[in-house]
């Protein structure tokens, strides 16, 4: 009896949290019950959570190397026997309970009506929703990301060892599911370090601080390491499915790692930079009219830092959505006391759009996920920027229809595209239609299947016959193909790009499905 006049009192408390997660829960669930048509990723995870469902772990590394969400997937398998809809639910509970962290969070540094409006913008985000019934590693991040801020803070205010504790494991899990991780140890032990010089008296605990924000994670990886290497053995091998390549434990680490690690760094910062500040040169010389001074080809060539900035900041703000753009420069004003807190999570946010920022500049593209925690850390000011609306609209001469005006522009607006986005008009699931027609051809049945999208074959039958790898350069298709003996060609392209696709000598199309924004063409193999 007592513990439920706790809950009750707990909840009589805290309604606005239980009334956001309640929200939260129901929309997502109306998005997951849409059909969505799962990412191009999640392939992969469903097929390295199939491996190490089956026991084969040296086959699951290979395919996800950081299998954690992989793992997550096959423990959730076992309850929910749909493979793809237990790692959409993983999501969709990772980012629906995201939001006690960072409601906490903004109540911390603002006051309890900024956490409300803040829970309400996280929950209806357009950018977050789509990552919430996805089969992607970015919601279990952005959860450990969230609940890692919160009691790094909470360490910094009550100067406890537990939340320190709390900080360095939560910190770890993020660790696992993404390597930016990594910037939050940085940002962390260098707001440690520099309070710990700075305040004598605080050191002794500042210094306990860092010792449990690095040894924790390396005594955790430690212990994986030893029982993973004691279980296995380090001489554990792995074969590929047509057997013609043989992997060892310490091969796939080390070589999915650095690969991994080329992919990223490998571009040197001045070096894209320069390749294409010549080339905008050499199209400003071989354009008759274009050697005049101040032209737009010199004027780009000169502002290329500034413009790619504006490319990482659109990115931001594509993640924030675009009607919140406003309330979060309202959050920024009327700044109140500032303390350790703010300037924590200004630093975060910093670091990690400067990352953003410097893949952008070396890859010449960027991707949403690299300025996700951005987005993420700014939605307490995004929060207190609505709070601060809605207090000067009852100031207004007609409050009520400003409220209205108000909830339709930062309410209405963001759930109905989040719902446009998933079983609206626009709603594209060519590639499962295209899998299913597949799927009911009993004369393709023992047929070897090309495909440049796993997808289709996932939507189609796991026990046919495909080849999963085919190049990106559609000249090049039909080649490995013919290399691989393949029966079928399976392209799948968006709409754009579907004139790229040339005219191939030994296939002829059999089938083509047509969405609103991507197209599959069957093509079967000449007799």
């Amino acid at each position: 009896m007592k513990l439920m006049g706790r809950v009750r009192e707990w909840l009589k408390g805290e309604w606005e949290l239980v009334f956001l997660l309640l929200s939260s829960l129901i929309l997502k669930v109306i998005l997951l019950s849409s059909d969505h048509i799962i990412n191009l990723d999640g392939v992969r995870y469903i097929s390295a959570a199939q491996q190490f469902a089956d026991g084969n772990f040296l086959e699951g590394l290979r395919i996800d190397w950081m299998p954690f969400y992989s793992l997550l997937i096959a423990a959730f398998h076992f309850l929910v026997r749909d493979w793809a809809l237990a790692g959409q639910l993983i999501s969709l509970l990772a980012m629906v309970l995201a939001l006690i962290p960072l409601y906490l969070l903004t109540r911390e540094l603002f006051d309890k009506k900024g956490a409300f409006w803040t829970g309400v913008a996280f929950t209806i985000c357009p950018t977050l929703n789509g990552h919430a019934v996805g089969l992607l590693r970015d919601p279990i991040f952005i959860f450990f990301v969230a609940w890692s801020v919160y009691f790094c803070l909470r360490a910094f205010q009550t100067e406890k060892i537990v939340f320190f504790t709390l900080t360095a494991l939560s910190s770890t899990f993020a660790l696992c599911c993404r390597l930016e991780a990594l910037l939050l140890w940085g940002v962390f032990l260098l707001v440690l370090a520099a309070l710990a010089i700075k305040n004598r008296l605080e050191r002794p605990l500042l210094l306990k601080g860092i010792s449990v924000l690095v040894g924790l994670p390396l005594i955790f990886g430690l212990l994986l390491g030893g029982s993973v290497l004691l279980v296995a053995g380090p001489d554990l091998t792995s074969f590929d499915v047509e057997g013609e390549h043989k992997w060892q434990l310490k091969d796939v680490v080390a070589g999915n790692s650095i690969s991994y690690y080329k992919r990223k760094v490998s571009k040197g910062v001045l070096r894209n930079y320069q390749s294409r500040y010549e080339k905008l040169k050499d199209l400003e010389s071989a354009l008759p009219g274009w050697s005049h001074g101040g032209n737009l080809l010199e004027t780009t060539r000169h502002y290329m830092p500034l413009i790619y900035l504006f490319s990482a900041v659109e990115a931001l703000a594509d993640n924030l959505f675009s009607f919140f753009v406003l309330p979060l420069l309202f959050g920024f004003g009327k700044r109140l006391n500032w303390h350790r807190g703010h300037w924590l999570i200004l630093l975060l946010v910093c670091a990690y759009f400067l990352m953003g920022y410097y893949f952008l500049f070396t890859h010449d593209w960027i991707s949403k996920r690299y300025v996700l925690v951005p987005a993420l850390l700014l939605m307490p000011w995004l929060g207190r920027g609505l709070e601060r609306i809605r207090a000067r609209i009852t100031r207004f001469r007609w409050p009520r229809f400003a409220m209205v005006l108000f909830l339709l522009v930062f309410c209405v607006v963001p759930v109905y595209k989040s719902l446009g986005d998933f079983i609206g008009q626009d709603k594209d699931n060519v590639v499962k239609v295209a899998g299913e027609w597949l799927a009911e051809q009993p004369d393709l049945k023992d047929a070897l299947i090309a495909s440049n999208d796993p997808r289709v074959c996932f939507y189609a039958n796991q026990e046919l016959n495909f080849i999963r790898r085919l190049p990106k350069d559609f000249r090049k298709v039909e080649a490995q193909a013919i290399r691989k003996q393949a029966d079928l060609l399976i392209i799948e392209t968006s709409s754009k790009s579907l004139g790229q696709i040339p005219e191939f000598k030994k296939f002829s199309l059999l089938k083509e499905f047509v969405g609103t924004k991507n197209h599959v063409r069957i093509y079967h193999r000449n007799t």
